[in-house]
């Protein structure tokens, strides 16, 4: 079952309080220090979980662009926005919620955000 349901359970399995999407389907959570926005697509039966894991320096940033690239993150992705914010992304199924414990998927996607964001500069924090 997707849609709030599934909120509360994640919520539940991962030891908070209930998530509640706002109109928008979103609603977000701190996972191991690391932000998480979640967005919930009830009608296509899946959620996607996204957290920003740095920015691209105006100046010199064809290596780090490059590192991005290559990376191979498995069941996750990167993204960058028209501003340089890079994001690191995963797309969940209701399957796919069946075959792994929210837990376990949430300790990956946060720990592999975590290392980009030690990896990415953080421009907002100067």
């Amino acid at each position: 079952m997707v849609g709030e349901e599934w909120l509360r359970r994640l919520g539940a399995e991962l030891g908070g309080a209930a998530l509640v999407p706002n109109a928008e389907g979103l609603c977000a959570l701190t996972f191991e220090g690391v932000a998480i926005t979640l967005n919930l697509h009830p009608h296509a039966g899946a959620l996607t979980l996204r957290s920003v894991v740095g920015g691209l320096p105006e100046e010199g940033f064809e290596a780090l662009a490059l590192q991005l690239l290559a990376a191979s993150l498995g069941p996750q992705g990167l993204a960058m926005d028209a501003r340089g914010v890079v994001y690191l992304t995963r797309h969940l199924s209701g399957a796919a919620s069946r075959q792994h414990p929210w837990h376990e998927v949430f300790t990956r996607f946060a720990r592999q955000a975590a290392a980009w964001q030690r990896r990415l500069p953080q421009p907002w924090e100067h």
